[in-house]
């Protein structure tokens, strides 16, 4: 799985999306990979807005699912660690877009 995120500009708030390319499987497992990306961000999306709120900023980014995810443990350790990276590249100055 890849996160990909801007930072537009002011107002446009936090904006979250779930692609699964036609590559990843049939409909059925693209529909159960992003519902199962989708549960895992509503469980962990606090680590995020948190930092949103102290950084007074706005960001859009979109999980990009590889392959179909069928264990939410997996999705959801997938999901932490892209999140936490995101976290320390928004808190990084250097780093914004």
């Amino acid at each position: 799985m890849n996160l990909r995120y801007a930072c537009p500009d002011k107002g446009e708030g936090i904006q979250v999306s779930f692609i699964a390319p036609k590559r990843t499987g049939t409909a059925v497992q693209r529909n159960r990979t992003k519902r199962l990306m989708r549960e895992a961000y509503r469980l962990h999306q606090f680590e995020l807005t948190d930092t949103m709120s102290q950084l007074e900023n706005d960001v859009h980014f979109a999980f990009i699912a590889r392959k179909a995810l069928n264990n939410f443990d997996s999705v959801e350790n997938e999901v932490v660690t892209l999140l936490g990276k995101l976290r320390t590249r928004l808190l990084s100055p250097s780093e914004h877009i």
